[in-house]
């Protein structure tokens, strides 16, 4: 990891344990087929920005007390005590690091309240993805998004139409929506073609809570993107597109869907 261009530091939600939970996605096997599904879209991302020879690494963050349950995902109290080992490892990362890698910290459900807290706690990163998030301040007053240390234009935001979490009443000891908040650049996880030296590729969408992490998903097409240093190449969240449920194509030449 230390000789990698680019690393991703991706951080999961409740329900999250290191025991094997036989095939439910939410433990130590599932995390690593989460991370190796998100290198390979990194590769992939790197092909189509033609720098090929650059190198990536991805990590699952699983040192701490998840919630299991809503109720006990209703208290900031998990993460607040994980924030300040989280801060430490992506520090970590960034002082054992050759040369200047380009760090990313994922963040999906309660994982972004605790990856939110973590940068605040003085956890550097240079780009930040948070999605299908609950909310991003464990104080419960509005959510600063300079108060990460992210730079302004590098703070990220997916929220999939059909997320359970979106109208949830348990949204607002975390601050309120983070998807509304200004200063994060919402990306879209709506279904989309790309053209990828020529040949049409395409990009399922996202569905309910915890589909952000398929394979060749416009989500995690976005993540892998951010975590490349190609945010030129995320589709940018259209809620017109978003509404009707359309896909449409997205090629190297066509700067409409991009974020800059």
């Amino acid at each position: 990891m230390a000789a990698a261009d680019h690393v991703a530091v991706h951080v999961p939600g409740m329900g999250t344990e290191t025991a094997d939970k036989l095939d439910s996605g939410g433990d130590l096997p599932g995390e690593i087929e989460k991370i190796e599904r998100l290198q390979l879209a990194m590769d992939d991302s790197l092909e189509y920005a033609g720098r090929r020879g650059e190198r990536v690494a991805a990590v699952a963050y699983m040192n701490m007390d998840y919630p299991d349950f809503l109720p006990q995902a209703r208290t900031p109290d998990y993460a607040d005590a994980a924030a300040p080992d989280l801060a430490g490892m992506l520090n970590g990362i960034k002082s054992t690091a050759a040369g200047e890698t380009n760090l990313t910290l994922l963040g999906h459900s309660y994982g972004s309240l605790t990856s939110s807290e973590a940068l605040k706690a003085g956890g550097r990163a240079d780009n930040v993805v948070f999605y299908g998030s609950p909310g991003l301040e464990s104080s419960g007053e509005e959510f600063d998004p300079a108060s990460t240390g992210v730079p302004d234009g590098n703070r990220y935001i997916m929220l999939a139409k059909d997320d359970p979490i979106a109208p949830g009443g348990y949204l607002s000891p975390f601050g309120g929506p983070p998807a509304d908040t200004p200063g994060l650049t919402r990306l879209d996880t709506n279904s989309h073609k790309v053209i990828i030296d020529g040949d049409e590729v395409r990009l399922g969408a996202s569905s309910g809570h915890s589909e952000y992490d398929g394979y060749r998903t416009t989500s995690q097409w976005n993540m892998a993107a951010i975590a490349t240093g190609a945010p030129e190449n995320a589709i940018a969240y259209d809620s017109d597109l978003q509404n009707r449920g359309r896909s449409f194509h997205h090629s190297i030449g066509d700067d409409l869907r991009r974020v800059r």
